[in-house]
């Protein structure tokens, strides 16, 4: 019950829509680290897809992100159980920004429906690893929503930023997103490893990752 209060204080800190707090169907969890955050998405996402089109799909799953994401996307994929090699999709970024390509996401999913796959993931930066890139949510979240992906944003750099008025712009849709992480261990002062992880929904997570024993 505490986790959950807090995990609010820290939702209304950062400025996150009221979607992703627990008074709804959303609420914050937290993680022990922003990769542990995007696998749990995944799951959740491959969950809701299966549920749609059932197990027998599932080899026809795809994920995106950009080519600039941190290398636990590409881990979570691993682990969930997707082939990296022909089921994964690195979006190329602008090469002044370093933002994911929107268009080239979109091309990339409409050609993956053509060759008979599903798509049902993406996550989207907000402050790359490498340069804080911000990739353009509004855009990603259209191509998502148009395609029934999961919208995962990894803001476990950036996302603190989001506390400050003066920079609210740059995060111009996440209410959009069916997911969002923000790494409380890094500009929040938190002093030990906190994966602050925030959902739309809760029930696809707690239906992907529950075992109910006898």
């Amino acid at each position: 019950e505490l986790e959950t209060v807090v995990m609010d204080w820290v939702a209304d800190l950062v400025g996150l829509p009221g979607v992703f707090k627990s008074h709804g169907r959303g609420g914050g969890v937290i993680q022990g680290t922003a990769s542990e955050s995007t696998l749990v998405a995944l799951l959740a996402a491959r969950h809701r897809a299966m549920a749609a089109h059932g197990h027998g799909a599932a080899g026809r799953f795809v994920a995106y992100t950009s080519d600039q994401a941190h290398s636990s996307v590409q881990k979570a994929c691993v682990i969930a159980g997707l082939d990296v090699a022909t089921r994964f999709r690195k979006v190329a970024t602008d090469p002044t920004t370093f933002a994911m390509s929107y268009s080239a996401l979109e091309a990339a999913v409409e050609q993956d429906v053509r060759d008979g796959l599903i798509p049902i993931f993406c996550c989207a930066n907000v402050g790359t690893t490498s340069s804080c890139a911000f990739d353009a949510l509004p855009e990603i979240a259209d191509v998502c929503a148009q395609h029934g992906l999961w919208l995962h944003v990894d803001a476990a750099y950036g996302g603190a930023y989001a506390c400050l008025p003066e920079l609210s712009a740059r995060f111009a849709g996440t209410d959009r997103a069916d997911s969002w992480c923000v790494n409380a261990h890094k500009k929040l002062l938190c002093p030990f490893d906190c994966a602050a992880l925030y959902l739309a929904d809760r029930a696809p997570v707690i239906a992907a990752l529950s075992v109910d024993s006898e």
